[in-house]
């Protein structure tokens, strides 16, 4: 069933405000899209994407662009699809794209628990994240270095309790840029006990991050999810004496 709902149209679903770009880079490329200034976009744009192919540590810049599809409302589409069609062969306007749709699918989707979701927010998330996987594995394709394409669909993959997808995508992301600690939180979110991983699976993966990593910061943020993870579990259960204890644990590792 929920191969055939995939890639369908989406139903539509209340869509909720925005928050204002604040980062100077994202407003800038709010701004271009609602202009529809394509070949700007695609100046813009590339760039990013040809200084992380020269220079794998410029991922953070990267992300950080592309994460301006996250902040642009539904209307959007429109341009987006026009961008596409414009530069059919582009990697940065497919990507743009499919980073697109993943946002609208996890708007769809909420934050309640999937027993408290509406069907047709279900239906809606499906369809949209069909869309996003269609656009951004087609993007594999279109560059030697599809960073983003695996680090989106490494979140594609989570949301939709594929564990084995995610992980494959993850270890491809990670050769293209082997000293993100960003791409390694965002592995490790897949390993929590909430996504279906266990404790002992964050630890041993902070532990062989530890002997990769130049960076020893990185290496603590990633130590310290563990507790963090820990705190949010106890948190949620109401033991907020042992949530404050695994908070400090966290905080003592930075």
């Amino acid at each position: 069933r929920q191969d055939a709902e995939e890639g369908a149209q989406a139903e539509p679903v209340l869509e909720k405000p925005k928050l204002a770009a604040v980062d100077p880079v994202q407003r800038h490329i709010v701004d271009l899209i609602e202009k529809r200034d394509y070949e700007e976009l695609q100046r813009l744009l590339g760039g990013y994407q040809r200084a992380f192919e020269e220079d794998p540590g410029t991922s953070p810049r990267l992300e950080n662009a592309f994460g301006t599809l996250h902040r642009v409302p539904r209307r959007a589409e429109t341009a987006l699809n026009e961008w596409v069609g414009r530069y059919p062969t582009s990697y940065v306007a497919v990507v743009a794209r499919g980073s697109f749709y993943q946002s609208q699918g996890l708007e769809a989707r909420g934050t309640a628990y999937i027993k408290d979701t509406p069907e047709e927010n279900i239906r809606a998330m499906r369809a949209y994240l069909g869309k996003a996987r269609t656009d951004l594995e087609r993007s594999l394709k279109m560059t030697q270095k599809p960073y983003l394409s695996h680090r989106t669909l490494m979140s594609i993959a989570r949301t939709s309790g594929n564990r084995k997808t995610e992980s494959t995508h993850y270890l491809e992301a990670v050769k293209l840029a082997p000293q993100s600690v960003e791409l390694r939180l965002a592995h490790m979110t897949s390993l929590e006990p909430r996504w279906g991983g266990s404790y002992t699976r964050m630890e041993a993966f902070a532990d062989e991050s530890r002997s990769q990593l130049k960076d020893p910061g990185a290496v603590a943020r990633l130590a310290a999810r563990v507790p963090a993870e820990r705190a949010d579990e106890r948190q949620r259960a109401k033991d907020y004496v042992q949530a404050l204890k695994h908070y400090d644990e966290a905080l003592g590792l930075y």
